[in-house]
């Protein structure tokens, strides 16, 4: 671990070094809490580095499910998420561990005559 966790309790140490402790917490297998999910997925809006990329999976009237790769450290994490128009956002699994895999994709332009 990268932190102490015997300090985890303390809100300033807690604060100062709250993507350290998210990242113990994952590669150590603990859960995180729904704050702690929010939390990070929230960081895009403030730090493109720790949120690299954000996709929408499906979008319905009532809510858009989410997959947002959260960048700690030397890894990636992939946190798949519910937001909810009318009620709090819904984290149903763990973050996972994840790699980038480049791929090729074909785009269909029309014909310039």
């Amino acid at each position: 671990m990268i932190t102490d966790q015997g300090r985890w309790d303390d809100r300033d140490y807690y604060d100062e070094h709250f993507y350290d402790i998210m990242y113990d917490k994952i590669t150590e297998g603990m859960k995180l809490t729904v704050d702690e999910m929010d939390n990070l997925v929230s960081a895009g809006l403030f730090d493109k580095e720790i949120v690299p990329h954000e996709e929408y999976l499906e979008v319905n009237d009532n809510n858009q499910k989410m997959r947002t790769i959260v960048k700690l450290h030397d890894k990636y994490f992939e946190i798949r998420w519910t937001q909810y128009t009318y009620k709090d956002s819904e984290f149903p699994n763990d973050p996972v561990e994840v790699r980038k895999k480049p791929k090729i994709v074909d785009d269909w332009v029309p014909v310039e005559k």
